[in-house]
């Protein structure tokens, strides 16, 4: 019943709607037609600038190539080979369904494969280009050892492109620094779900590479390029804002220290602007999304993903995201002892270990200041929203630290905290005893195939919002699963009418019923529920109703035990 074919029909057809879909829902499309022909205008208006300044110095000019009679390049590409057999295992090892977590489970993943991608586009988040991978994947399969597989596949284009960008690391150190961060936490955690976050890697690096052909060439075609990818990355996720954003200050503190920006400059802002065209063009691109974003969100005090996101104390937050922090700020103390050493160079860091580092400091700041941690179940634990300052304090390290037993060290003590964590998120992994407890409920779906099963269901103890998402989750999956069979699920805590879900505002809508099996109110279990009971929740309704239930479970796992109310 959970086997699905490896490849849809009609996948052009598929395609083609679910990217239109992409592509017209909620003002994207016209609003990217204008953020394009404002930067086509810019670019026109500072052709001349373009051309004539000089950025040669913006990138590193060393460019390494793998040595084939190098033993120590062999061993480092070894060591990624192996890194990334690890991530392989890791992937498959996990559950391979739709059971996977309750981001799979949830309506969004359901409504993506009925309909395809609606954009993250509104007054939650602005990220119309987060899962448009998604879209055309789902267009093509639902099957999810074909989805893992592209996943992986995702990833050695992610790790190609950071290889190709960071030539200016000697190889050898390259391959290690890429095997290394392909295991890190922020890395690894969530390399089986379709996150946007081997996307930005990808956009990132590739307007990198477009923006230092430009620099040696002056071709607009590759300037061109940059910006097409710059402002992917920025509409797939806010992370890659607050980079840029980075970068930006670090060129300008540069700027001012050379005082090419004095206060008469900002007299004469036009001759300003010329004198720094790429500057001005990475601001339109930023300023497009700040304008879009405060027109479309709430204030942050009334943003439901913040809000959700943010229960936190500051002590909590550096608990959470210490090993991040304690290698962004170690990076950031050698980055400033380099600079002091150097306060006569004339070279620009934008595009150098100074403005990626900075970029990746602000990402780090962002985060800090409003508090954000994923709360969903199955993200306890993964740092990936720090993802890119790892990446970049990493390159880092990777590039200036010269001292052979020194960069050993820090990588044995990386790897360590790396494999220590990754195990414990593992072990941490449910998505198999959901599937477990599926398989037992589709035995019994099928024999009651003529009639409705009805399930009670009692998640984990949370607060109502959050528990609430999860009774959804449940709904969803099955209803993917399991129709056209006859379920409905019951619920002491669905219908409340103060909880803060948007969900249990938007399922009335006609379009979502069709993802949902009916999810009705009810203090208690009714003879002939099937009650599902999360182990964790032994709130005292729940313990009254276990009471009421026979004494023995007609099934158990490690986190769920199944009881049978007509038994009573």
């Amino acid at each position: 019943m959970f086997d699905t074919p490896l490849f849809q029909e009609h996948i052009f057809e598929n395609i083609l709607r679910f990217n239109w879909m992409t592509l017209s829902s909620r003002l994207w499309l016209p609003w990217l037609l204008i953020v394009g022909a404002v930067l086509a205008l810019s670019v026109w208006l500072l052709r001349r600038q373009l051309k004539d300044i000089s950025c040669a110095d913006v990138f590193y000019q060393k460019n390494w190539l793998f040595n084939r009679r190098s033993i120590k390049d062999w061993l480092g590409a070894a060591f990624l080979a192996v890194a990334f057999i690890l991530t392989g295992i890791y992937v498959f090892s996990t559950e391979n369904s739709f059971f996977e977590s309750f981001d799979t489970m949830g309506f969004g993943t359901m409504r993506s494969l009925k309909y395809g991608v609606v954009p993250n586009f509104d007054y939650i988040r602005v990220a119309p280009l987060a899962f448009w991978n998604l879209s055309t994947l789902y267009a093509i399969t639902q099957n999810m050892f074909v989805i893992k597989s592209f996943l992986l596949l995702q990833l050695a284009a992610a790790v190609a492109c950071m290889y190709f960008f960071f030539s200016y690391i000697p190889t050898c150190r390259r391959l290690v620094f890429l095997a290394v961060l392909l295991l890190t936490p922020a890395m690894l955690q969530t390399a089986q779900i379709i996150y946007p976050d081997r996307d930005i890697i990808i956009t990132l690096m590739l307007s990198f590479i477009c923006l230092r052909y430009f620099c040696q060439n002056k071709r607009f075609r590759w300037l061109a390029g940059f910006l097409f990818f710059m402002i992917a990355a920025i509409y797939t996720k806010e992370t890659c804002v607050l980079f840029y954003s980075g970068i930006l200050i670090a060129a300008l503190l540069w700027r001012i220290w050379n005082e090419d920006i004095v206060l008469k400059s900002f007299i004469h802002p036009l001759q300003t602007i010329k004198k720094m065209p790429l500057e001005f063009l990475i601001f339109i691109g930023l300023l497009s999304y700040l304008i879009i974003y405060s027109l479309l969100t709430p204030p942050t005090s009334k943003n439901i993903y913040i809000m959700d996101n943010s229960n936190y104390g500051f002590q909590e937050i550096l608990r959470y995201y210490w090993f991040e922090l304690v290698l962004l700020a170690a990076t950031f103390v050698m980055l400033l002892r380099s600079m002091f050493r150097n306060l006569a160079s004339s070279v620009n860091p934008m595009f150098r270990d100074g403005g990626f580092l900075l970029g990746g400091i602000t990402v780090a700041a962002g985060i800090l200041m409003l508090h954000l941690i994923p709360t969903s179940w199955h993200l306890i634990g993964r740092t990936y929203y720090l993802l890119l300052p790892v990446l970049f304090a990493l390159a880092w390290i990777f590039k200036n630290i010269h001292r052979p037993i020194v960069l050993v060290l820090i990588v044995a003590a990386v790897l360590a905290y790396s494999l220590k964590t990754n195990m414990a998120c593992y072990e941490r992994e449910e998505g198999l005893y959901y599937r477990q407890v599926a398989d037992f409920m589709a035995k019994k779906i099928k024999e009651n195939k003529r009639k409705t099963t009805s399930i009670f269901l009692i998640e984990r103890p949370s607060e109502l919002g959050r528990a609430l998402w999860g009774e959804e989750c449940w709904s969803s999956v099955y209803h993917y699963y399991f129709y056209p069979y006859q379920v409905v699920f019951k619920s002491n805590i669905y219908g409340k009418k103060d909880l803060p879900s948007i969900i249990l505002r938007e399922v009335k809508l006609k379009q979502l019923k069709s993802l949902f099996f009916p999810i009705v109110t009810q203090d208690k279990p009714s003879s002939g529920d099937w009650v599902i009971i999360h182990k964790q929740n032994k709130e005292p309704k729940t313990m009254d109703i276990i009471r009421s239930l026979p004494k023995n479970p007609v099934y158990e796992n490690k986190l769920f035990r199944i009881y049978h109310a007509e038994n009573n």
